[in-house]
């Protein structure tokens, strides 16, 4: 599990040779920005170094339990004179001002997600890991770094949401064994499980039943799409957060083989999740919208009016499955 490439010596260099860092994850965070932003932030500071950080999105409620994740900051100005980005697929969904990434004296960019074309002055993408949170573990042993709980425990919650708990096409066997390390590191399975996974407020719960409710299931039973207006968020006292892994339900039927969530946002755009079985690159889909992702999972943006998302959605699925 040792770094070997050039890309991987160089961060290594400048992470123990210079000083002064912030890390910022991506916009709306999820399980594996959080967990890696907290971690690497964690570690660096195990070195007695100076590290901060940053999200300008408010962290989702499921994900507040997180060891150290008040320690998150919100600043206007750039916290240090060096950036690093954890678990950004690409520069417009990096959750702080744009303009940092020329105010840094260099920016390094570490991520997992295939369509990511390294808009870092350094860049360690590695499509073939599960997480950002694989990477940040390998980065903290050639460190030296000390691995505290409260560290394992970030790391564990990145690479589990990342796998869907490690049950998705992405998790490899070295995603268990580094959730293995971490376990002996002091992370807590059963506490993540129930914290990450379990726990929901009678907002999410209720909007997974309006969701359930709206379904449309399409092309022969290969295509499944949850919609969410701004009215749904309203009636059940929402929040755009709240959608995570209600994807999910329409993924698992047993006939799809590529599901879509649309989410109404409040800026007026419409958020696409997509999933799929593994069988279709969702990613492709995406990208063609100007989004990005994995083969499993991705997502992209539609400045659009719902309805005609609704469609744009609709005819991309029937277009990637063939049907009519």
């Amino acid at each position: 599990m040792a770094m070997i490439n050039q890309n991987e010596r160089e961060i290594l260099q400048l992470l123990t040779q210079e000083d002064d860092f912030c890390i910022v994850c991506h916009e709306a965070p999820d399980g594996d920005a959080l967990g890696s932003l907290l971690a690497l932030t964690g570690l660096l500071q195990q070195m007695g170094k100076q590290a901060v950080a940053v999200c300008m999105d408010t962290v989702p409620y499921v994900y507040q339990i997180l060891p150290d994740v008040e320690k998150i900051q919100r600043p206007d100005v750039l916290a240090a004179r060096h950036l690093i980005t954890v678990d950004c697929a690409d520069e417009e969904r990096i959750a702080c001002p744009a303009a940092w990434l020329s105010q840094a004296d260099w920016v390094i960019n570490i991520d997992h997600h295939g369509s990511n074309r390294g808009f870092g002055t350094y860049n360690w993408i590695d499509a073939g890991s599960a997480a950002t949170g694989e990477l940040i573990y390998l980065l903290g042993k050639q460190l030296h770094a000390d691995f505290t709980p409260q560290i394992a425990q970030n790391l564990l919650a990145a690479i589990s949401t990342d796998t869907g708990h490690f049950s998705q096409i992405n998790t490899t066997a070295r995603s268990f064994a580094i959730a293995a390390e971490l376990v002996k590191e002091g992370a807590q399975v059963a506490q993540l499980c129930n914290d990450i996974y379990k726990r929901k407020r009678l907002s999410k719960t209720r909007l997974i039943g309006r969701g359930l409710n709206q379904m449309q299931v399409f092309c022969a039973g290969q295509a499944a799409m949850i919609v969410l207006s701004r009215q749904d968020f309203l009636d059940c006292g929402a929040t755009e957060s709240e959608t995570e892994g209600i994807i999910d339900y329409a993924r698992d039927i047993d006939t799809v083989r590529v599901a879509a969530l649309l989410r109404d946002t409040e800026k007026g755009s419409v958020k696409v999740s997509l999933r799929s079985q593994g069988d279709i690159d969702v990613s492709q889909i995406a990208m063609k919208a100007g989004g990005g992702g994995h083969r499993g999972a991705a997502g992209f943006t539609l400045y659009l009016p719902l309805e005609k998302a609704v469609d744009y959605v609709k005819n991309a699925l029937k277009e990637t499955i063939a049907c009519s």
